[in-house]
């Protein structure tokens, strides 16, 4: 199920899985084990699908291990990106989308980057296939989204701001291609 009815002012309503419209009218947004997990899916769902093909509990090849949200990019997108802010400059790329309900810790930052470089190792094994070359800037991107980052989070990971993006997005080491995105102290107008 979508979420059809939010619009683009509820871009990062992800701190709490509950936030919907007054006048929504579909169906009742199932409970499931995990509330905001469900939440946080169906939301860049709803945002994403019209840029591209969206898949949820995307498996990773290997030892099963699940992505929260895969995205690959239509070229050209469905519809005008404009309204959707740093989501549609997220969405250039496929990339892997791991969003969190409260702070992830090490463990949980190190797994999703292992899905990432599964991902990657994938990526160009097809690309090999195909008879293509994957350039560094064509390779998916990790998207860790937390309501809050700690400073021994950042550092611990090396991440930093970087002045072409909003305040709140931190960036691993280059060739790590992850950003994590603080929600808390993003300002997404």
């Amino acid at each position: 199920m979508m979420l059809d009815t939010l619009d683009t002012t509820d871009k990062l309503s992800l701190i709490s899985p509950f936030i919907v419209h007054s006048d929504y009218t579909g169906e009742c947004i199932s409970m499931s084990k995990n509330p905001f997990d469900q939440f946080a899916k169906q939301f860049f769902e709803t945002f994403l699908t019209p840029l591209g093909e969206v898949r949820t509990n995307f498996e990773v090849p290997g030892e099963p291990k699940f992505i929260d949200i895969w995205f690959s990019p239509s070229h050209p997108p469905g519809v005008i990106t404009e309204d959707l802010g740093f989501i549609a400059k997220i969405a250039t790329l496929p990339c892997l989308l791991e969003p969190f309900r409260n702070q992830p810790n090490y463990s949980e930052v190190r797994s999703c980057l292992s899905k990432l470089f599964h991902v990657i190792d994938d990526f160009q094994r097809q690309a090999k296939r195909d008879e293509k070359t994957a350039t560094e800037d064509e390779l998916p991107q990790l998207w860790i989204i937390t309501p809050s980052a700690s400073d021994d989070l950042l550092s611990t990971f090396g991440a930093f701001a970087r002045e072409d993006w909003l305040q709140g997005i931190y960036f691993l080491p280059t060739g790590l291609r992850t950003a994590i995105i603080a929600i808390n102290i993003a300002n997404f107008s």
